[in-house]
């Protein structure tokens, strides 16, 4: 897929690729931007989404990666692409099962009442998702 974005909303147009890789295990797709700096195409902007990931690129050269990278972890990251075509990191943040795990814990009088209830929670997810 290609479309002609505008980092920095300055006028010159820029070229967004995603390149798509089927595979039979998982899937991968490559995000590119391209440039034309001083009438040479550079690529200015490059990273890899899969199965668990995605990368989202709005049309002034935002993005937004999110993804887990297991099932007790989730992270994602901000940065822009700016007229001149430089690569800006605005920050990233991410949480796990454990941190959400002690968070309940500090909440419920004793860890025996919050086995009982992430136990009830998963009967109550087996119900609902068979």
């Amino acid at each position: 897929m290609r479309k002609c974005i505008d980092c920095g909303n300055d006028g010159n147009k820029e070229l967004g690729l995603i390149i798509y890789t089927p595979m039979n295990i998982e899937s991968w797709e490559q995000h590119i931007v391209v440039k034309d700096v001083d009438d040479t195409l550079q690529m200015i902007y490059a990273d890899v989404a899969w199965s668990r990931s995605s990368i989202y690129m709005n049309e002034y050269g935002y993005i937004f990666g999110d993804g887990s990278g297991g099932a007790a972890y989730h992270g994602f990251d901000k940065s822009f692409i700016d007229a001149d075509g430089k690569w800006h990191f605005i920050y990233s943040d991410s949480s796990t099962a454990q941190m959400m795990i002690q968070k309940l814990i500090g909440k419920v009088a004793s860890v025996d009442i919050f086995i009982q209830i992430l136990l009830m929670t998963i009967q109550f997810m087996q119900i609902h998702i068979l």
